[in-house]
């Protein structure tokens, strides 16, 4: 692995730039800051393929889509801007085949898909909605659909999307560019759905709720396309209150899963049994009480710590499945998204 490694931190603008390039240089565990992008409002979720990178900008009245080029400097060139009247765009997924991006409208509830272009840019006139319809027991919260991510399976035949205001994953299968709806699994009544992580094996998969704060685990029939609940572990020891679940992330060796709730200041960790269950829930404190999302590269986890206006590297013992204390702090402005590059 080369002594450099770069990341993307999208963010909620707040001046001082939106998209930022991030380096960590392993040989002496520390961050620092490439080039910024200026130019696209609130980029609260990216993604990205190969020199390729997508953004959403999460607008209440109306969002926006977006491609870039990155070159060797990791500095970003936009080859596309897409004007979208679905508000609140919160998530990004790149089809593993690299015929689409599908974008998840949490306001909006539902998921629009955008064909590619051969250089990666977004094709505008190939696009799709698929709205979502329901509710469920939470009147704050799940009053209408709020679709919070779509994720691909590791073969990519199908995709999960995690519907927080209906309590529903709806499952697609693709045909050419476009999501055709396939199958359903419903989760406990009030827990709201957030980010879907599939193991790489593709038996399991694993759902954090953002309301409940919980990981629940799902045998996935990968043939069939359809998911069956098998296991539900609770990420506090008491009712969450006005903490929110947020993120989820096997580790490279797919031995642990570690998971981040707004209003603590750990982020919690399982193991991961041969069956894929989920045991010995540990917290390990990092320092920041509202991580929305991070990232784990070997031996190094990245927390964007959004109200702390920080990303905080930590060392990840791929042995324990364990971090320590902070290595190194980035001052970026509200962070809420971080991948590698």
């Amino acid at each position: 692995m080369t002594k450099l490694q770069r990341f993307f931190v999208g963010t909620y603008s707040r001046g001082g730039g939106d998209l930022f390039t991030v380096r960590l240089d392993r040989s002496r565990a520390e961050l620092s800051c490439g080039p910024i992008y200026t130019g696209l409002e609130s980029p609260s979720f990216v993604a990205g393929r190969g020199e390729c990178l997508y953004a959403v900008s999460e607008r209440e009245n109306g969002g926006a889509i977006a491609s870039f080029r990155v070159d060797e400097s990791g500095a970003l060139t936009r080859t596309t801007l897409i004007d979208a009247p679905y508000p609140a765009l919160c998530h990004a997924c790149v089809w593993p085949d690299g015929k689409a991006v599908s974008f998840a409208s949490y306001l909006g509830g539902g998921v629009l898909t955008c064909a590619l272009c051969p250089d990666g840019s977004l094709d505008g006139e190939k696009m799709q909605w698929l709205p979502n319809e329901g509710k469920s027991v939470n009147p704050a919260r799940q009053e209408r659909p709020h679709v919070h991510s779509l994720t691909a399976d590791p073969a990519g035949r199908f995709f999960v999307e995690a519907d927080l205001g209906t309590d529903r994953l709806r499952i697609f299968r693709p045909e050419g560019t476009r999501l055709v709806p396939h199958a359903e699994a419903v989760v406990p009544a009030g827990d709201g759905p957030r980010h879907f992580v599939f193991h790489p094996n593709g038996r399991y998969a694993y759902l954090i709720t953002e309301l409940t704060c919980h990981v629940l685990l799902f045998d996935y029939a990968a043939g069939e396309g359809t998911l069956t609940l098998w296991q539900r572990c609770a990420l506090l020891n008491q009712a969450p209150g006005t903490c929110l679940a947020a993120d989820i992330h096997l580790t490279p060796d797919h031995r642990y899963l570690f998971a981040s709730v707004r209003g603590t200041d750990a982020l919690i960790r399982f193991t991961i049994g041969d069956d894929g269950t989920l045991s010995q829930r540990t917290n390990f404190p990092c320092g920041a009480n509202a991580v929305r999302n991070f990232c784990i590269v070997p031996g190094f986890l990245l927390a964007a710590d959004q109200k702390a206006d920080e990303v905080r590297l930590f060392a990840l013992d791929p042995e324990k499945g364990s971090i320590g204390e902070c290595l190194s702090v980035l001052s970026i402005p509200a962070p809420v998204c971080i991948i590698a590059g």
